[in-house]
């Protein structure tokens, strides 16, 4: 898939930005290595797991992904799963206003994360755990590819941290 009028430029959607945040994650908790020459490998990397994957419903995965990218959305989340609340519940933790609130509100119902309930004037709300089970099956269909790849990207990261070593020694 590629953007309007860009022949060459390939389309990187939400999820495959929270891919590519996963990968730099991994590298910066595992790397002693400097951090600007893992870089690029990062990104071949990441274009390598882009290039193997097929679309899994996109939409859905961008807005799941998109929703849970907001700590105020997952706080909310974590709130829900407790059991159902009203939207006063839910803003009452918040340093925000109800009406920002509603806006983070809409953005899980959008994902369908959520569900609303009108009794009278109250609004009520659940978790719908479907789309983030959708979004860990998603997950789960590369996990094994990705960590072949992050496992020999350690290897590499290892190798290129003992050729350093073994140049500074050789300065000394």
């Amino acid at each position: 898939m590629t953007r309007a009028g860009l022949d060459k430029e390939p389309f990187v959607s939400g999820a495959d930005t929270v891919l590519m945040l996963i990968i730099l994650a991994y590298i910066r908790q595992k790397s002693a290595y400097k951090w600007d020459s893992t870089i690029p490998f990062a990104f071949f990397l990441f274009h390598s797991i882009f290039n193997h994957m097929v679309e899994y419903s996109s939409k859905l995965l961008d807005r799941t992904f998109g929703a849970l990218s907001d700590p105020t959305r997952r706080r909310i989340l974590a709130q829900l799963a407790k059991g159902e609340e009203c939207v006063t519940d839910l803003a009452r933790p918040h340093a925000m206003s109800l009406a920002a609130v509603s806006k983070h509100l809409i953005v899980l119902e959008k994902a369908g994360l959520v569900r609303r309930r009108r009794q009278g004037r109250v609004h009520s709300l659940t978790l719908e755990a479907t789309p983030m089970k959708e979004a860990q099956a998603w997950i789960n269909r590369y996990r094994e590819f990705w960590e072949g790849n992050l496992d020999r990207f350690e290897n590499y990261l290892n190798k290129l941290q003992k050729e350093e070593n073994k140049h500074e020694d050789d300065r000394q």
